[in-house]
């Protein structure tokens, strides 16, 4: 798919996955909440996907290197 822009549906998914990523990258792997903030990363990037597109493939790398969220 192409990227779509403009739409408010890509514009809160893109502040979801912000947010997301600052809180993921504050969090330590030996942080007991590890998991869970790594899986809320990983569901607002797959929003942002569906929302935004990801024509280059660039958020999908971050999906997949997130794996399954165990430290």
């Amino acid at each position: 798919g192409g990227l779509v822009s403009g739409g408010s549906g890509c514009i809160e998914a893109t502040e979801a996955t912000t947010a997301a990523a600052a809180a993921y990258a504050a969090t330590d792997t030996t942080d007991p909440n590890y998991t869970a903030v790594c899986t809320t990363y990983k569901e607002a990037l797959l929003a942002q996907i569906t929302a935004c597109g990801d024509t280059g493939g660039v958020l999908q790398t971050i999906v997949d290197s997130l794996g399954d969220c165990t430290p």
